[in-house]
């Protein structure tokens, strides 16, 4: 609805329309990006805002290709859901190329707000993700074996050498290296929040890669 606010100086008082738009209403008034078409679009100086809706839910790639390779082409990308929750927000300069891969809610529209150099052209394109239908440790870290420490005198834990296999839902697979980033720039998740190398003992560690979890220990 429309709602008016009053302001006053001395014996001058003004009004000032207020408008508050409905999620539906909100996600209309911005343009829609097609899933898994490339849209070629530039920088504008007023507004750059998109919405793309989630159809499932799941991982989605969105890239972002430039037309020129300058680092002063896309510069902050803020992905929010139209109630205002943060999904994904980076200040960022990228030089021409940029690939992001929220997780998004099916049947859910979100806003994509973009800033940059005017007039810089690019391509946008979001996808849904390959289904992950299974993720297994093909090889653990090179060091799964710490000495107890004191405080100020602990190791730093290092994955290296860790890799994952992923099997997609349309049977192809995959074998992630130990920079633990997929062909199509999703990252591996490793959790080791419940290691304590102050105490001895048998912790796990967990791995997760489009909504599918492992672990080792």
């Amino acid at each position: 609805g429309t709602y008016a606010i009053n302001v006053s100086v001395g014996e001058i008082t003004a009004s000032v329309p207020i408008y508050i738009y409905s999620e539906e209403d909100f996600g209309n008034a911005f343009p829609c990006i097609r899933l898994g078409e490339d849209q070629n679009l530039s920088i504008v100086e007023n507004d750059n805002r998109y919405v793309i809706e989630a159809e499932n839910s799941g991982d989605y790639i969105i890239s972002f290709k430039g037309k020129e390779e300058t680092f002063f082409g896309i510069r902050n990308v803020h992905i929010t859901s139209l109630n205002g929750e943060q999904i994904y927000s980076d200040s960022m300069q990228y030089p021409y190329d940029l690939i992001l891969t929220p997780s998004l809610e099916g049947g859910k529209k979100y806003l994509i707000e973009i800033e940059g150099k005017e007039g810089y052209q690019f391509t946008l394109n979001a996808s849904k993700a390959k289904e992950v239908s299974h993720l297994e440790i093909l090889t653990e870290p090179d060091k799964t074996e710490y000495i107890v420490g004191t405080s100020g005198e602990v190791e730093d834990i290092s994955f290296s050498g860790l890799t994952e296999k992923v099997v997609y839902a349309d049977g192809e697979e995959e074998i992630i290296p130990d920079n633990w980033v997929a062909a199509d720039s999703r990252h591996v998740k490793i959790d080791h929040s419940d290691v304590d190398l102050t105490r001895p003992g048998e912790y796990q560690v967990k791995v997760s890669f489009g909504g599918k979890s492992t672990s080792f220990t």
